[in-house]
């Protein structure tokens, strides 16, 4: 299973386990290149979220955030 689960891209295995999963904008600071953005969800009533250096990034690691603590699976940083 760790070789599918290396290719798994975290948004797309969330979905799989879970079902539509929405996300939000949760912020954004800095300038231009030095931009960080912050996306959120919550499931269940409870929020996890992720940053990153553009918004698919913040997405990727607010659904790792969840595969994590709620799911306990700990996506590879690829």
């Amino acid at each position: 299973m760790p070789s599918t689960l290396e290719q798994k891209n975290p948004v797309a295995f969330l979905n799989e386990i879970r079902g539509n999963v929405v996300y939000t904008l949760l912020g954004s600071w800095g300038t231009g290149p030095n931009m960080v953005f912050s996306m959120g969800t919550n499931i269940d009533g409870k929020p996890y979220s992720g940053t990153g250096p553009n918004k698919k990034e913040a997405k990727k690691n607010c659904a790792k955030d969840v595969l994590a603590k709620l799911y306990r699976i700990n996506m590879p940083n690829a």
